[in-house]
């Protein structure tokens, strides 16, 4: 499932949580390389180097060309206790969200077969949960298929540690409704609810499990033996993995920044967005038949029409990429691709085809640093097949300095929570900074992350380095709204003034500010003693509390996004912490005394016993935690708003 751009473990959270590379700032792809290498050579040496660089234990490799498997490769070990080398054959590697674009087939072949209609309201295939009409429009299948639907991110139960936290499906997705936040195919929004919801209603409507329906209409008839939706279970149920799979999962590991360390498999509750293993040869099998029209040696998952118009945008409203039938299109060189990418919370994958020149491309490693590794490889093996400069896409068009400066500003990305406390995950990872270069040129910034990019035509834009576009939408006076990612799975909308994490700062250090100087005013007047009226010690009293109470509150925020970072994917699992409970709960508290506060201003400024100084220093105390309580309910940090 998916990563990019957050503090450390909150990165790796929520990234991979995301699950479908979110690489708005991609890293750059030198496909420049000698002819003469053949293929399995150059594989080899770009493998190689990968591997050492991120610390791969084991990648398992499928590439097609034309029609025929041109190379299967294992590299590295599915076991490294084991000693055991990874065998592409055999060994069968989570794919994370390359899922989706099996239940998105599932579906276009149910829409094939004229069961579901594109144009159809989801609601209609509905039968224990409806979907809220919170717009005028409803969410229609082909939204699910381009990752419209509006939905915000959740997070909530899609993984489980173990079979007695895990639910069904239909119990997972009635239980944990998204907030529509946009109208449907507004924007383009990665959803793994989204997925989860298509593979539901197609098990609604064939009457068939999600696991039996994908073994019977699409592992079957290619060939996929080695591929499940089904996952190791501990106990005897029907979603149990075949015991002669389980036994053949590679072994996962995660790089702790000195040793690789083994992990548990982790069970997907949302199936249909990321459950699926399988071996590279499957993979093989299952690119073959995308990239013959729907078939391979006569045996069909899609006719050839559906087939073509999985690759065909739903929405073409923009230059960059986006996604088609449930495949992220987009482009090396000149040449259309048509792709996904996966991860895990230790697995990563991508799966890339270049139909014009039937090319297909998949990679599964079963750990390392670098969720985008897969996919890096992928591009680069692609473009090395096609002879591709990726970096020479389009020539450039010369903008103003004064032009250019219309898109500067923040732009938060639209992946994220909306309604509960971990909204505030978006003030670290999803601020997108947008401003001009000295040449003419515009910089984007996400976190240490940078890129260049340069005017191609319009509101487009090209990566300096990796040649992948970004495009922007502006309003009728052409001031820019939003721009669409790099890899197309999420938009960046300008930020308001309420979502820019940067107040939240300010609030808190405004509020730490005046805390510290009630503080030394409190020290200073108990070493003078001097006598006080009752109304003038109380809102002294209460003036302290409420310092102390800032310190505690402030502390508390520190520990929470301390412990945050302290368990990395752990927080998946962990969620609400004990931090988290301790800092809402002194919030709250820190209201009441703000509201007392409030309530006293009035007599503080009629105190005879409140100098000049000290009236002017309780209003602006005052207002600095209304300003703080006004920040704080903009990031949903007001009540017990874990989700």
């Amino acid at each position: 499932m998916n990563i990019k751009d957050m503090p450390l473990g909150a990165c790796l959270f929520i990234s991979i949580l995301m699950t479908s590379f979110s690489n708005a700032l991609a890293q750059p792809v030198d496909v420049k390389v000698t002819r003469s290498t053949t293929l399995e050579a150059y594989v080899d040496g770009l493998v190689s180097v990968m591997m050492e660089e991120h610390h791969i234990p084991g990648l398992t490799i499928a590439i097609v060309q034309n029609g025929e498997v041109r190379l299967l490769k294992g590299r590295g070990f599915a076991d490294l206790e084991q000693n055991i080398a990874v065998d592409p054959n055999l060994h069968l590697f989570r794919i994370g969200s390359v899922t989706k674009t099996m239940t998105y087939t599932a579906l276009m072949q149910l829409v094939e077969q004229g069961r579901v209609k594109l144009d159809d309201d989801v609601n209609s295939y509905l039968s224990t949960f409806q979907i809220p009409d919170t717009f005028d429009e409803p969410v229609r299948i082909r939204d699910l298929m381009a990752h419209r639907p509006g939905f915000e991110e959740v997070y909530r139960g899609l993984w489980a540690k173990s079979e007695s936290d895990y639910e069904s499906l239909e119990a997972w997705l009635k239980g944990n409704i998204p907030k529509r936040v946009f109208a449907p195919g507004e924007v383009t929004s990665y959803s793994n609810f989204g997925a989860a919801l298509a593979g539901y209603i197609v098990e609604e409507v064939s009457g068939m499990s999600f696991d039996e329906y994908l073994e019977s209409e699409i592992f079957t008839p290619l060939n996929m033996r080695s591929t499940t939706t089904r996952q190791p279970w501990n106990g005897d149920n029907a979603k149990l993995m075949a015991s002669n799979l389980r036994d053949r999962l590679a072994a996962v590991y995660t790089w702790n920044g000195s040793v690789l360390q083994p992990r548990k498999f982790e069970f997907v509750v949302g199936a249909p967005a990321g459950s699926v293993s399988s071996t590279a040869a499957d993979m093989a099998e299952y690119m073959r038949a995308h990239l013959n029209e729907g078939s391979i040696d006569g045996n069909g998952i899609l006719g050839r029409e559906a087939a073509q118009s999985m690759r065909a945008r739903i929405y073409n409203d923009r230059q960059s990429a986006d996604y088609a039938s449930g495949f992220r299109t987009g482009k090396i060189g000149q040449y259309e691709t048509f792709e996904h990418g996966g991860a895990t919370l230790t697995s990563y994958s991508s799966m890339l085809m270049v139909p014009s020149l039937e090319i297909g491309v998949f990679i599964s490693t079963n750990g390392g640093d670098d969720p985008f590794a897969p996919q890096n490889m992928a591009r680069r093996i692609a473009a090395y097949l096609a002879d591709a400069e990726e970096s020479n896409a389009s020539s450039v068009e010369p903008i103003s300095n004064s032009d250019l400066e219309k898109f500067s500003g923040a732009y938060m990305t639209t992946r994220r929570e909306y309604t509960g406390a971990l909204k505030l995950l978006a003030a670290f990872s999803g601020i997108s900074s947008v401003s001009v270069s000295p040449n003419n040129t515009l910089l984007v910034a996400r976190g240490a992350n940078s890129a260049e990019y340069v005017p191609i035509s319009g509101d487009t834009f090209r990566n300096v380095a990796t040649g992948e576009t970004i495009s922007f939408v502006s309003d009728t006076n052409g001031v820019p709204l939003r721009f669409n990612n790099e890899y197309g799975n999420s938009t960046n909308i300008r930020a308001t003034s309420s979502e820019n994490p940067q107040l939240l700062f300010m609030a808190m250090g405004s509020a730490l500010l005046f805390a510290f100087t009630n503080l030394l005013s409190a020290w200073k007047r108990r070493a003078e003693s001097k006598p006080e009226s009752a109304w003038t010690s109380g809102l002294h009293r209460l003036s302290f509390v409420a310092a102390t109470g800032v310190f505690v509150v402030i502390g508390l925020f520190i520990f929470m996004l301390a412990q945050i970072t302290a368990l990395g994917n752990g927080l998946l699992f962990a969620w609400p912490l004990n931090s988290a409970t301790w800092f809402l709960t002194a919030v709250m508290a820190l209201l009441a005394l703000g509201a007392l506060m409030l309530a006293g201003l009035a007599p503080a400024v009629r105190a005879r016993g409140f100098s000049l100084w000290r009236k002017a220093h309780y209003l602006l105390f005052t207002l600095a935690l209304l300003f703080l309580f006004a920040q704080l309910n903009a990031w949903n940090l007001i009540g017990l708003k874990y989700w």
